[in-house]
């Protein structure tokens, strides 16, 4: 079996060389995801057949002296032996079964790579020329890997890919892409990896098409930076064997569907910059596979659930600027913690002693309480704009935190005795935090009760609405 070196990086290695890098590199990607590489019986030795290097020259030819594997591929003479083309793997009948031409400059059209019956590998990643698929790529019945990200691929995907059966890896993101993603993509049932990411500019959009229910083999689904709409749909909780869920910067909404709670083999889950909302969903701390997890700019709020304690396996935790207070809850549990990011939210009450054996943490932007003077703060231990005492020249003393009349109306802090005159408590207005994007801390008064009108007070006098 054999890993297809890349052209870009091997642009002119003598055939011996070639092939002791093709042998070592196999035994490398056996330990790589599946992303990584796809392994295909290589004949290295075998003479590749006239009217398969006759594609190569064409593209070749085509693409100019900037191509890296233009040398190689161009060469006049006799068809040689496989191992002499870079970038290339060959059948023992001399069929060319795999082309890797990341990063080489290759320039479209490609249109000659469908007389290549036998392709099964195809990475043409990274090529800026390449610039559109022609649908004569529906002739390649045996491809399993199609790599064109970042090949300024423009407009709607192709709804012909759906053709291509026998794809276990899809990857046409990083293109200036834009329309609905085809329902006919939900064809491809043997895809493990799908990646549709957007470039951060446009980007497709609407709702993910139903048909995507039929991909029960996916294990990596990456659909960030894109304009996806409506609530994250349920039956991506069918997909059981997911392992990677990255549907980051999109315009979800609603709460996190509890279908997810079934992704038992989930280690990433990125769900930041969304318009998901609601609290953090308890069933969360079961997927105990999880090694990263970001909830970050979200309209998510509310206190940590103490379930995320389950989350044995977490290294990466990220909830920065978003809408979540109260006292953390010690996540004792989550000993491979290397990454934490509290930034700008309203936690307050005590840094939890957990903290302290994490490598990197940000609590910054917080209403934490309490001595600072133990606390290891450094760029790996920011602690600014807190409410805590004691805070060491190192961390930026007292100048570093919040003054004392901004944490004292906040609830959950020192807040001055008596603020909601001993008849209610003090509690964060969460609608209308999210909707004005401002700190609204209110009084929720007992009964008989009522708020004032700047809502921190209660008194028996009605002068406005009961909270």
């Amino acid at each position: 079996m054999a890993l297809i070196p890349s052209v870009a990086r091997l642009p002119q290695l003598s055939p011996v060389a070639l092939l002791s890098f093709v042998v070592v590199a196999a035994i490398v990607a056996a330990l790589l995801p599946y992303s990584d590489a796809i392994r295909l019986a290589a004949s290295p030795d075998a003479t590749i057949l006239t009217p398969q290097l006759d594609v190569l020259r064409q593209l070749g030819a085509q693409s100019g002296s900037g191509f890296a594997g233009f040398k190689s591929w161009t060469a006049a003479g006799s068809p040689a032996k496989c191992a002499k083309y870079a970038g290339v793997t060959c059948d023992a009948e001399g069929r060319i079964t795999g082309i890797n031409v990341t990063a080489a400059n290759l320039k479209g059209p490609i249109d000659a790579l469908s007389k290549l019956d036998a392709l099964e590998f195809l990475d043409l990643s990274s090529n800026g020329e390449v610039k559109a698929l022609p649908q004569s790529l529906t002739k390649l019945k045996k491809l399993k890997h199609l790599d064109v990200y970042n090949c300024w691929i423009e407009g709607q995907i192709p709804s012909f890919l759906g053709q291509l059966t026998a794809l276990t890896y899809l990857s046409i993101g990083g293109n200036p892409l834009d329309g609905a993603v085809p329902s006919s993509l939900g064809s491809l049932v043997n895809l493990v990896s799908l990646n549709i990411a957007g470039t951060g500019e446009d980007g497709v959009g609407g709702p993910l098409p139903s048909s995507f229910a039929n991909l029960k083999k996916l294990k990596e689904l990456y659909l960030r930076n894109n304009r996806f709409n409506g609530k994250l749909p349920d039956f991506i909780g069918d997909l059981t064997n997911l392992e990677q869920l990255m549907v980051s910067k999109n315009y979800w909404e609603g709460p996190i569907p509890k279908t997810l709670s079934k992704l038992k083999k989930l280690k990433y889950l990125g769900l930041r910059e969304t318009a998901l909302e609601g609290e953090i969903p308890t069933f969360l701390g079961t997927l105990d596979k999880l090694t990263y997890l970001s909830l970050s700019d979200t309209r998510l709020y509310g206190e940590v659930p103490k379930a995320l304690n389950g989350l044995v396996n977490l290294k990466e935790l990220y909830l920065q600027n978003g809408w979540f207070y109260g006292p953390l809850p010690n996540l004792s549990n989550l000993k491979k913690l290397t990454e934490i990011d509290l930034t700008d939210n309203y936690f307050s009450g005590p840094v939890p002693a957990f903290l302290l054996r994490v490598k990197s943490v940000s609590i910054s932007g917080n209403y934490f309480s309490g001595s600072a003077a133990a606390l290891p703060c450094s760029d790996q231990f920011s602690i600014d704009r807190n409410c805590l005492s004691a805070a060491p020249a190192k961390c930026g003393g007292v100048a570093s935190q919040r003054s004392t009349a901004d944490c004292n109306k906040f609830c959950g802090t020192a807040m001055a005795a008596g603020a909601c005159s001993g008849k209610g408590v003090c509690v964060l207005d969460m609608e209308q935090m999210l909707d004005t994007q401002a700190f609204v801390p209110i009084c929720k008064c007992e009964k008989g009760y009522w708020a004032s009108h700047n809502k921190l007070r209660c008194s028996k006098n009605n002068t406005s609405m009961e909270i």
